[in-house]
């Protein structure tokens, strides 16, 4: 019979492991708004806290205590209600902070 080596199995790395799982419970209780991008030409965001400022190639809204700031060309707001942000465009960049 032939004898088969295994590999010795590799430890998962828990602090990744642990900062992933923060990450969905927070999305499981809602404390992180959803931010989509479809392609570069639409955003769409829920629990928007607001349009902060807007001006030729760029929008500045809330998206829960973050401020995101989206840079592009021919940028619009096609709805806003109800907390729901959807923007057309065609984006270049997205900085938060």
């Amino acid at each position: 019979m032939r004898e088969r080596h295994r590999k010795p199995r590799e430890k998962p790395d828990r602090k990744a492991f642990s900062r992933t799982a923060a990450f969905l419970d927070e999305l499981e209780l809602g404390l992180q708004p959803p931010l989509q991008l479809w392609g570069s030409h639409t955003l769409y965001l829920e629990r928007c806290g607001g349009v902060l400022d807007f001006g030729e190639g760029y929008i500045r809204f809330t998206a829960g205590k973050v401020p995101v700031t989206v840079f592009g060309r021919d940028i619009r707001v096609e709805e806003y209600r109800d907390g729901r942000l959807l923007v057309r465009g065609s984006f270049t960049s997205v900085e938060f902070g």
